[in-house]
């Protein structure tokens, strides 16, 4: 987790200039995923499993009501649930 926004607005920079086909009036961290509606991956040296996510690019995030889980579309164009199991950032654009 990042000390202060500021510091999260640097890093991420060119992530948010992506996301800026969307009107953002608000953007917010947060520990929920329940409340995020976006995730960015950040270095995970723990997480072994080949993946098919960028580091630092946005993802939308998707509540699977059949499944209870938090998923994203991921680079392939599937569905994934590795938001659940590795690190990033959780994020309430609004």
């Amino acid at each position: 987790m990042y000390k202060d926004f500021e510091s999260f607005l640097i890093k991420h920079q060119e992530t948010i200039r992506r996301l800026s086909n969307i009107v953002i009036t608000s953007c917010e961290i947060t520990n929920d995923i329940s409340k995020a509606n976006y995730w960015i991956p950040i270095d995970d040296p723990t997480f072994k499993i080949k993946s098919q996510i960028t580091l630092g690019k946005g993802y939308r995030l998707f509540w699977d009501k059949y499944e209870q889980e938090t998923l994203i579309v991921d680079d392939c164009g599937n569905f994934s649930a590795i938001p659940n199991c590795h690190n990033g950032e959780f994020l309430i654009i609004k």
